[in-house]
């Protein structure tokens, strides 16, 4: 069970995972076993094709357009940095998210931070 629309500013990963926590307490919905998405159940939300700027279907909505998951990345697979995965809706793919001002990556050398912050469409789990 998705959250339709998601976190309604962006935030950096100890926000993302304090918003969740807010939602359990709120019993957003009335539920209150809220989670951040793994990169797996997050990225089923991509469409192949882009609708008003973003690879989601339009049931949800587009503001969410980087959103954080609860996986990291292995930092020898991608990079020397070690961060959190992300799925980014605007371009339709996966990112690995960069906290500090500058992350040298196997791929591009130095780059400056660039996805930090991100929103948060939470996740329930049906039984």
């Amino acid at each position: 069970m998705w959250q339709k629309s998601g976190s309604s500013s962006s935030l950096d990963n100890k926000g993302a995972n304090r918003y969740v926590r807010q939602l359990n307490e709120q019993q957003f919905a009335g539920y209150s076993d809220w989670r951040m998405p793994t990169v797996e159940e997050l990225a089923s939300l991509l469409a192949s094709i882009k609708k008003d700027g973003v690879h989601i279907d339009p049931v949800f909505d587009n503001k969410q357009s980087q959103c954080w998951t609860a996986d990291q990345c292995d930092p020898k697979s991608i990079s020397d940095f070690s961060g959190t995965l992300i799925i980014d809706f605007n371009r339709g793919s996966v990112s690995q998210a960069e906290y500090e001002g500058r992350a040298k990556t196997m791929f591009s050398g130095i780059r400056p931070m660039f996805n930090h912050i991100n929103y948060v469409k939470a996740v329930r789990s049906v039984k």
